[in-house]
C-alpha cells in the first residue's frame, strides 16, 4: 500500500513538473492554456468516471464555487509560470498542503500540535528560501504572488469539497463537471474580450 502511494506520489510530482515546462513552452495566451487545460481535462474525467448528475442537484451552488476556485488556480499558476521561474512556481504551488492546513486550523475542523507547527514553519520557510535563490525575472515578485495565491484557490478547492461535498457524494466522480464549469467560466470571461487563441500553432 505505501509501496503503491510512493510510485503515485512519484508520478504525480514527475506529471505536475512536465506540465510547468509545457506551459512555460507554449506560445498561446494563458487565458487559451487554461481554457483548453479545462476543457481537455474535464472531458477525459467525464467519460472515465461518468458522475451520477442525479446525486449534484442540491450541490449547484458548491459546485459553481469550486468550479470559480479551479479556474483562478489554473490561471494564476499559468501566468505564474510564464512570470517567474519553473522552479519558483512549482515550489510555491506545492505550498498547498501547508496552507490547507493552516485554514483546516484555523477553522477549527483540525488541531496542530507542536510538531506539526515546527514541521509547517520549516517547510514553508525551506520552500521561501529555495524559492528566493534564483533572481525573479520580468516583472518583480508578481510570478511568486501568483504561485501563492494558485497554492490557497486550491487548498480552498480541496477543504470545500472534503466540508461541503465528501459526506454525500465521491468528489473526485465530480471533478469532470467541475473542471468544465471552470472551463464555461474561462470561456465567458475571456471570449469576449478576444483573449482566446483558436490557431493553435503551439509551439514557435
Amino acid at each position: 500500500m505505501r509501496t503503491s502511494s510512493l510510485l503515485i506520489g512519484i508520478l504525480a510530482g514527475l506529471s505536475f513538473s512536465t506540465a510547468s515546462i509545457i506551459i512555460r513552452l507554449l506560445t498561446i495566451s494563458v487565458e487559451s492554456i487554461v481554457t483548453y487545460r479545462l476543457l481537455v481535462g474535464g472531458t477525459l474525467l467525464l467519460i472515465l468516471l461518468r458522475p451520477n448528475l442525479t446525486d449534484i442537484k442540491e450541490h449547484i451552488a458548491t459546485l459553481l464555487i469550486m468550479g470559480t476556485l479551479l479556474f483562478l488556480h489554473f490561471y494564476l499558476f499559468v501566468s505564474s509560470v510564464k512570470d517567474t521561474y519553473i522552479l519558483n512556481a512549482t515550489l510555491l504551488v506545492n505550498t498547498t498542503p501547508i496552507i490547507s492546513l493552516i485554514i483546516l486550523s484555523l477553522i477549527g475542523i483540525e488541531k496542530i500540535n507542536k510538531k506539526e507547527v515546527i514541521a509547517v514553519i520549516t517547510g514553508f520557510v525551506g520552500i521561501t528560501i529555495v524559492s528566493m535563490i534564483n533572481p525573479t525575472k520580468g516583472f518583480g515578485k508578481i510570478g511568486d504572488i501568483e504561485a501563492l495565491l494558485a497554492a490557497l484557490m486550491i487548498s480552498i478547492y480541496s477543504i470545500m469539497g472534503r466540508v461541503k461535498l465528501s459526506k454525500n457524494i465521491k468528489v473526485e466522480y465530480i471533478a469532470g463537471l467541475i473542471y468544465l464549469i471552470a472551463c464555461l467560466e474561462s470561456v465567458l470571461i475571456n471570449a469576449p474580450r478576444g483573449l482566446l487563441d483558436y490557431n493553435l500553432s503551439l509551439f514557435d
